[in-house]
């Protein structure tokens, strides 16, 4: 009887793990997407790559009934919706760093734009 519970509890498929209908996945980084069926897939970082064929990896899915689970999944670009990142936030070294690499840009042209016209000026 205990054995028959454990393998209950554990899920009896290996790629499954079911959850609780309305039961959300950790709030992680990673991959929000909607599909063209209104089902949500959501890969956390780290644990889903871009394929010839789609996006594969491990992923919370929600169908659009309120089913939820866990599993190794496969999506196709075409039947992708809309995709977003979550848990990234921005922060003032992000945005600074990013004033320096423009700036950057800017000073490298305007060198090379006056190398060009010192060379032309001859």
């Amino acid at each position: 009887m205990f054995a028959l519970l454990l393998l209950v509890m554990t899920g009896c498929a290996s790629d499954f793990s079911l959850l609780r209908e309305g039961e959300r996945p950790p709030a992680t980084d990673g991959l929000l997407l909607r599909t063209r069926d209104d089902a949500r897939m959501f890969f956390r970082d780290e644990e889903w790559k871009l394929t010839t064929t789609g996006i594969s990896g491990r992923a919370w899915i929600t169908t659009t009934d309120g089913a939820a689970f866990y599993a190794d999944t496969t999506l196709s670009y075409f039947d992708a919706d809309a995709a977003s990142g979550t848990g990234r936030t921005t922060t003032m070294k992000q945005f600074l760093l990013t004033i320096l690499g423009v700036i950057l840009v800017i000073g490298l042209a305007a060198i090379i734009l006056y190398a060009a016209f010192l060379a032309t000026d001859r």
